[in-house]
C-alpha cells in the first residue's frame, strides 16, 4: 500500500488526472452494460425523443430539493 500513500500526496487536480488516465486506459469492449440497464437507457432515450421526458437546469434541481 506504499503506492496509494503516494497517491494521497497528489493534489486534487493530480489525482484527477491520474483517474482519467485509469479510465482512459480500460478498453471499451472490457466495460459491459447489463442488458437491464441497456433496456432502461432505450427506454428512457425513446420517451425523450417522443417529448415525454422534461428537463431541470441544475439550480432548478437544488431549488426543489429544499422544497
Amino acid at each position: 500500500m506504499r503506492n496509494f500513500q503516494n497517491i494521497l500526496k497528489l493534489s486534487a487536480a493530480e489525482r484527477l488526472l491520474l483517474i482519467e488516465e485509469l479510465w482512459n486506459s480500460i478498453p471499451s469492449g472490457e466495460i459491459g452494460v447489463k442488458d437491464s440497464h441497456k433496456k432502461e437507457l432505450d427506454k428512457r432515450l425513446a420517451r425523450m425523443k417522443r417529448g415525454e421526458t422534461r428537463f431541470f437546469t441544475w439550480d432548478e434541481v437544488k431549488k426543489n430539493l429544499h422544497k
